[in-house]
């Protein structure tokens, strides 16, 4: 009679808990942890795209965006904000494009399914050549082995120091992939603003530094100071010189 160790106890109940499907809470559970993840990820993410939006915004007023800053919760906005009508002016140019541009669009889909015969026929013709690779790896393994470890170490020395410039390479053009797009829609949102002279924005009374009452739109406050619009450009005024807000009627 053989006797039975501990790794033989244990491998039915690790067949049956793996022959059984996820249960509703297993599959809850494991949702609403992707969900956190993503959440995790997204939250820096959409502070550097509010920043990038906030900051182009204002620079296209030639403002100091540091004069009117926000907090973490006010970029998060800002930056959900800029998704959307990121969102909106993409599918809105595509539309666009599509319908300007159909001749190509259908051009671009043919073209792309005769690539993709073109890669299957040679991803066959590479299958029924696998014998010749099976030979040509032979070879090169028996030069693998008459290749000396000076050489061999130059060439892993060589390979990390392009993988590190690779690395930091990637990680410039990921800051400038989250950054600039929302730093030119700052812009392109600031300019469509400036085209109807902030018509919608309130109009306060500020008394300037040499006395003048003014009427101005009001841009955005910061801690003390505002930005203002008036005569075809901005201007900074402190919160002490506003002495009266009046905003426009309600959109129907």
């Amino acid at each position: 009679m053989t006797k039975l160790g501990p790794q033989d106890a244990i491998e039915p109940i690790v067949k049956l808990s793996t022959d059984k499907p996820p249960s509703r809470l297993q599959a809850g559970t494991q949702i609403l942890t992707l969900l956190s993840l993503l959440f995790v990820v997204m939250t820096p993410v959409t502070y550097f795209n509010g920043r990038a939006f906030h900051d182009g915004w204002y620079a296209y007023l030639h403002l100091d965006q540091q004069m009117f800053p926000l907090d973490t919760a006010g970029m998060l906005t800002q930056g959900a904000v800029a998704w959307g009508d990121a969102l909106a002016e993409l599918i809105d140019a595509t539309f666009k494009s599509i319908g300007a541009h159909w001749f190509v669009v259908l051009l671009m889909i043919f073209s792309g399914a005769l690539l993709w015969s073109v890669f299957a026929w040679l991803n066959r013709t590479m299958e029924e050549g696998g014998k010749k690779k099976e030979r040509a790896a032979k070879t090169e393994g028996r030069l693998a082995r008459l290749a000396s470890p000076v050489f061999s170490r130059a060439i892993v020395l060589t390979l990390a120091l392009f993988l590190a410039i690779e690395v930091v390479s990637l990680m410039t053009l990921g800051f400038a992939a989250l950054s600039l797009p929302f730093y030119l829609l700052g812009r392109y949102e600031a300019k469509k603003a400036v085209s109807i002279d902030f018509a919608k924005n309130p109009l306060v009374t500020v008394k300037s530094a040499k006395g003048d009452i003014l009427e101005l739109r009001e841009l955005g406050c910061g801690p003390q100071f505002c930005a203002l619009w008036g005569n075809g450009h901005a201007s900074t005024a402190p919160l002490s010189a506003i002495s009266w807000s009046d905003s426009p009627p309600p959109d129907k």
